[in-house]
């Protein structure tokens, strides 16, 4: 008896190290999931994909699939569980805008694509898998860039010199603007000033006096180093010294060509992105 007692005692504690080891086992497959390494930078306006997944391909098609965004109330960004994603807790702002590939789900990927990206998805995501442990963080940056337009700004003087203006307005984070010559020199020009418009939104613009030595192609650029976004526009002046007749002439050319610009800027600031698209289903 006591030997049948020792026996049950030994295999009711082989099966408590059994359930302890197998618990061990698959924390640390939690631990094993993967996201980027580095923040994931999108444009405003664009999809992007927020990677996470298992590096040992398991099929989670039956599990419970949870995006979330801390800070946010409700945080939930996106749930999928019994094999559909479930919209009740979702949070409104990103309603129509998720969903994970479910071919994928098969292999463990449960990687979430974001539609219409906005300014205000920036931030941090974590997936998880329930009942698995898994749990993995992916950093978002949103970035919005656009094309500067050049305009005139007056004549400067009896010696006939130009002075142009740039501006570009729509940029996030704050940009640095520059002017070239002909030859991609940077050349001395006006400070740049530096608006912060509605939604976070910064309008750049400088001013460049146009010197007969500087030659008659010049370039705005303005760029973003920490998005990877740079925008040019280029004008091309006469070669003589300017007239009377050049000036008439160039204002009129500037008026033809800055004036639909601006009526599209002025467009696309008075109908946002996310006011009536977001209505739309994304792609699934």
């Amino acid at each position: 008896m006591l030997g049948a007692a020792v026996l049950v005692s030994l295999r009711t504690f082989r099966m408590f190290l059994l359930l302890c080891t197998n618990s061990l086992i698959l924390k640390s497959s939690g631990d094993d999931s993967i996201s980027s390494l580095q923040p994931i930078t999108a444009l405003m306006g664009d999809d992007v994909i927020l990677p996470c997944g298992l590096k040992n391909p398991t099929d989670v098609r039956s599990k419970t699939v949870v995006w979330t965004k801390p800070g946010l109330n409700p945080k939930y960004i996106h749930v999928h569980q019994s094999g559909r994603p479930v919209h009740q807790a979702q949070h409104p702002s990103y309603r129509y805008r998720t969903t994970l590939f479910e071919d994928q789900l098969v292999n463990g990927n449960v990687s979430l694509k974001l539609f219409r990206v906005k300014i205000s998805d920036a931030g941090t995501y974590v997936c998880s898998i329930q009942s698995m442990g898994t749990r993995a963080s992916v950093q978002l940056s949103v970035g919005a860039a656009s094309s500067p337009v050049i305009g005139l700004a007056r004549f400067d003087g009896d010696g006939g010199r130009l002075v142009l203006r740039c501006q570009s307005t729509g940029w996030r984070p704050q940009p640095e603007l520059s002017w070239l010559d002909s030859e991609g020199h940077v050349l001395p020009a006006g400070p740049t000033e530096t608006l912060r418009g509605p939604g976070d939104l910064y309008s750049v613009s400088s001013t460049l006096t146009v010197d007969e030595r500087d030659g008659n192609r010049f370039t705005c650029r303005v760029q973003q180093k920490d998005i990877n976004q740079m925008r040019e526009t280029h004008v091309q002046l006469p070669v003589h010294p300017i007239t009377s007749s050049d000036r008439t002439w160039l204002w009129a050319f500037f008026a033809v060509t800055a004036v639909p610009i601006v009526v599209f800027v002025c467009i696309a600031i008075k109908i946002t992105p996310g006011e009536t698209r977001d209505q739309r289903p994304g792609p699934v």
